[in-house]
Formats: structure tokens, sequence, C-alpha cells
């Protein structure tokens, strides 16, 4: 394949690049690459080109972290940047107000923002109860040939082995 800018030497080299949210791709020569290199690095190495995009760059953080900085719970008035300094949240509005950044902070800290983790020890426990008592109640049902009870005993005692062992 020849060079897209000469025409003449054989391509060696693609350059692939962004632009305006489309991939747009170059096959060049390497004499061709070499000049477009040196032309693009000496223009954002110049004083002006490097300057203006330094100038941009920082203009658009500086915004994005006023704005972060200085977002306010409607409820108590806790600012994120008197958040990040005390660490702790003033009220439950605060996880709305706040939510990406506490989003993205939990996904750093936990590496997700999703927990998956054991159920508390309580609704265990009163998970146990409820199924012994449905037990022991099947139990009397039988005892005492009470057969479409224990039937349906039978069935609330699967249902919940079913839900626990699928969670």
């Amino acid at each position: 394949m020849k060079c897209q800018t000469c025409g003449i030497n054989e391509a060696k080299v693609t350059i692939s690049a962004l632009v305006d949210g489309h991939l747009v791709q170059e096959i060049l020569c390497g004499d061709c690459a070499k000049v477009r290199d040196k032309t693009e690095l000496t223009t954002l190495f110049s004083e002006e080109g490097l300057l203006n995009h330094l100038m941009d760059v920082m203009d658009d953080s500086a915004l994005k972290i006023k704005h972060v900085m200085s977002l306010r719970c409607p409820n108590c008035g806790l600012t994120y940047a008197g958040y990040k300094k005390i660490r702790k949240i003033g009220c439950a509005v605060c996880y709305t107000t706040f939510e990406d950044k506490l989003r993205e902070w939990i996904k750093r800290f936990h590496g997700s923002d999703v927990h998956i983790g054991i159920r508390p020890n309580q609704i265990q426990d009163t998970e146990k109860l409820t199924h012994k008592s449905l037990r022991n109640a099947l139990k009397t049902a039988v005892e005492k040939e009470d057969y479409e009870a224990a039937v349906i005993l039978r069935d609330l005692i699967k249902a919940s082995k079913d839900v626990t062992d699928g969670e």
C-alpha cells in the first residue's frame, strides 16, 4: 500500500487519532511520518501551543473542582468541601446530593459500589426461628393427621428453603 501523503513510498506507519469523536487513521511512509510528527510536536511544544493547551486543561479542571467543592446539601447545608474535611455525612439527603462523588470514593475504596456481603445476623436468626417453627408445626400436623395443613406447611418450608438457598 502506498503512503497517503506522498503517494510514492510504501506505507509502513499507521497513525490513529480521535477527531470529534471519530477514529481517523492515516497510513504513511517512514519519511512522511517523521515530518508529520515533527510538525505536531513543534506546534504542541511551542510556547503558544503548550501554554494554550495547559491553560485549557487547567481552566476545565479548576471549574470542575470548584463546582464539586461548592455542592451544598439543601437539607443540612453541608458542602462537599466540608464533607471532605470531616469525612462525615451530615444527613440522609447528603447521600443523594453527593452521590456521584461518594460512589467514586466507594468504588476506589471497596472495588465496587454494590454491596455483595452476607445478610445481617439478626435476619438470618429470624429465618432460622421461622424455619424451625414451621417444621414443628408440620410435625404437629402430621401427628394430628391433619394432612391438608401438613401439605401447606411442607410447601412453605420448601419455599423458605429455596429463598434462603438462592441468596
